[in-house]
């Protein structure tokens, strides 16, 4: 069964295989940046790759994300489609800022 781990407003899912079409690196070490306090969810030495306009992380073996307001997440090696939570408001859906 495939992972998914949840820290803040973060949410990441497993995947089996990163989807076809060109690769970006986008960052290194940083998984999601922070809109509102500046502190980021991290994990050293992954690499976060974005492909047909959604970004995807990737991890070579099991690590730790780390924040500094929330408890520290392990994550198992592989890869995960990043997505950041929704929150509903009458004015629409907006990011869940962190």
């Amino acid at each position: 069964m495939l992972g998914k781990v949840h820290q803040g407003d973060v949410f990441l899912e497993q995947i089996n295989d990163l989807p076809e079409g060109n690769k970006k690196i986008l960052r290194k070490n940083v998984v999601a940046f922070g809109e509102v306090t500046g502190h980021s969810h991290k994990i050293e030495g992954c690499e976060v790759v974005e492909i047909g306009g959604h970004e995807f992380l990737c991890l070579k073996e099991t690590k730790t994300m780390t924040h500094d307001e929330h408890p520290p997440v392990e994550v198992k090696k592989g890869n995960y489609r990043i997505k950041i939570q929704k929150e509903y408001f009458p004015e629409g859906l907006r990011n869940v800022q962190d």
